[in-house]
């Protein structure tokens, strides 16, 4: 299978997801997510992969840190009218979004914390206790495998895949807005997750 057509590129502060003309910035630091314009390169992006979209980014605990989830592996399920190509997401990768990391580079096929080691603890900056830590890395497995292992979720790059045909007929002639204020909530499961895209 071909690869993702969003590049992944680490810098100290941020993994930056690159497709054509727009980028997508995510903060190291606090995990903000920011729309931005054609990235211009130079020494400071190392390259990390190529991905197919992003699920959103997700926090356990209050003090642990921001992961950015990955579409990294999808298989065509076909294509219906009126819609487009549908995908099946087969593969997610979690990517630690650890401030004082060391960027690595192209590591984008491991499942956690991939593209990124530490360095050690910071100065002054306290450790994890070993149950918390066993916590989130059973919670982050959990969520891997809701992914990778079901072979449930499914998504369309050029088309809303939560409505039925004729609700998308009768919202035809509505005003214009944006494509994520048309979804069916109950199917915009991962809403919380991209929140700072969408408000």
């Amino acid at each position: 299978m071909e690869k993702g057509s969003i590049e992944v590129l680490l810098t100290r502060d941020h993994v930056v997801l690159v497709k054509d003309a727009h980028s997508l910035w995510c903060s190291r630091k606090n995990g903000a997510l920011n729309p931005g314009n054609e990235v211009k390169r130079d020494s400071t992006f190392i390259h990390a992969g190529y991905a197919y979209g992003i699920v959103g980014k997700v926090k356990f605990f209050s003090d642990a840190e921001w992961k950015l989830l990955l579409i990294t592996q999808v298989s065509s399920q076909g294509s219906l009218p009126h819609w487009g190509e549908i995908f099946c997401i087969e593969h997610v990768t979690v990517m630690s979004l650890i401030e004082d990391a060391q960027p690595e580079g192209s590591r984008l096929e491991g499942d956690v914390d991939a593209g990124l080691h530490r360095r050690g603890s910071k100065a002054g900056q306290k450790e994890k206790p070993k149950e918390i830590e066993k916590l989130e890395k059973r919670l982050t497995e959990c969520l891997l495998s809701m992914f990778n292992d079901s072979q449930s979720f499914y998504y369309c790059t050029n088309s809303n895949l939560t409505q039925s045909l004729q609700r998308r007929m009768v919202t035809a002639g509505c005003e214009p807005v944006t494509p994520w204020m048309r979804v069916d909530e109950r199917f915009f499961w991962n809403k919380w997750m991209l929140s700072d895209l969408i408000e």
